[in-house]
């Protein structure tokens, strides 16, 4: 899932904490020329791309290069806007980005060897938390308190699953389907944008909605609409459900207390109520980078962590737990050996987890 927002971290507040540290440009998914890598006083260059300019994905990448840029002597990381998480899997396939992002569901498709994923060459290796997806599901309707009741409800309930193409959307509706509920049938799904959410629920458009929070932050504003203008209550799931959802390989449903929020909404049973979690993780294709830089890279983030954590919402957890880099890990994916050997110096690998070749 990508963003659909403007992100809070301001641009003159980076250039102030970065010292104008620039970003070399890189070719989109759709072509171009790339541009050449090149190498300042034989550091290593990291050319990363994840999501559009106005995200927070992108200004936390902004956020790890001038970590990076202002403390170490031999890599470099240029952090370059992307169309989000599917198409820099694509920019670090063609070798057009040596680092990339993807989540849960991504992942279990092109391990499984699915379209469009199975259109990849390149061996992926994982490298650490990006951020976290979190969407447990809300409804207008007062006499919804279930997802079955939503399901099995007279007529045909329309649903926002998030927005339309997004690999989100695709792993609700096949959790869905698992649970024995199927689009068109069931429920219908609503071809809108995070942004248009709020208008839709207030106009009857749609009947229920996911709730989007990143890491369990304050819902970004388009969310707190939705819910300011309308009276939502967070639906429950059977435990059926919940199991029959996190059968389906890339799905990941967890109970979660969402009590802190408890005020946004109209009323709040809890303590816990079942989310959709998209654990998001930079990723690299094998041979892309060598182990050495990669371990350069990732010690100095974390010997520099609690001024990572001050630059973006999306680090904060950078400065709280030395665990944070491998919170939730893409386990099918192996990591990178820059990735592991850093790891392993600071106490943090499992060896359950693979690791890759260089």
């Amino acid at each position: 899932m990508d963003e659909d927002r403007a992100d809070p971290f301001r641009r003159r507040d980076f250039v102030k904490l970065t010292g104008g540290v620039g970003a070399a440009s890189i070719a989109g998914c759709l072509g171009g020329e790339e541009e050449d890598e090149t190498e300042d006083g034989g550091e290593a260059v990291i050319r990363l791309s994840t999501s559009g300019e106005a995200s927070g994905t992108y200004a936390a990448t902004q956020g790890i290069a001038s970590i990076v840029n202002n403390n170490s002597d031999s890599v470099r990381v240029d952090a370059t806007p992307g169309d989000g998480a599917a198409a820099s899997m694509g920019e670090v396939d063609r070798g057009e980005a040596d680092v990339g992002y993807t989540e849960n569901w991504a992942t279990a498709s092109y391990v499984n060897d699915e379209e469009p994923y199975n259109e990849f060459d390149s061996q992926f290796q994982q490298l650490f938390h990006a951020f976290a997806f979190i969407t447990p599901y809300g409804t207008n309707n007062p006499e919804w308190e279930t997802i079955e009741d939503v399901m099995e409800s007279d007529g045909t309930p329309t649903g926002f699953l998030t927005p339309p193409g997004s690999a989100s959307l695709e792993a609700n509706v096949r959790a869905f389907e698992e649970a024995g509920y199927f689009r068109g049938e069931d429920y219908e799904v609503a071809n809108i944008g995070f942004g248009e959410a709020a208008d839709a629920m207030s106009e009857g458009r749609i009947d229920f909605s996911v709730v989007l929070l990143f890491n369990m932050d304050p819902p970004p504003s388009y969310m707190e609409q939705m819910l300011s203008r309308n009276d939502v209550h967070l639906l429950s799931w059977s435990e059926d459900t919940v199991d029959a959802a996190n059968s389906v390989d890339g799905v990941n449903v967890r109970m979660q207390d969402f009590s802190r929020f408890e005020e946004m909404f109209s009323s709040y049973e809890g303590p816990e109520y079942p989310a959709f979690f998209a654990d998001y993780n930079y990723v690299t294709a094998q041979g892309l980078i060598d182990q050495d830089s990669m371990y350069k890279m990732m010690s100095t983030l974390h010997e520099n962590r609690e001024e990572l954590a001050e630059i973006h919402p999306y680090l904060a957890g950078a400065g709280e737990d030395e665990s944070y880099w491998v919170q939730q890990p893409l386990t099918q994916l192996p990591f990178h050996p820059g990735m592991a050997e850093f790891l392993q110096e600071y106490g943090l690998w499992n060896d359950d987890w693979e690791i890759g070749d260089e």
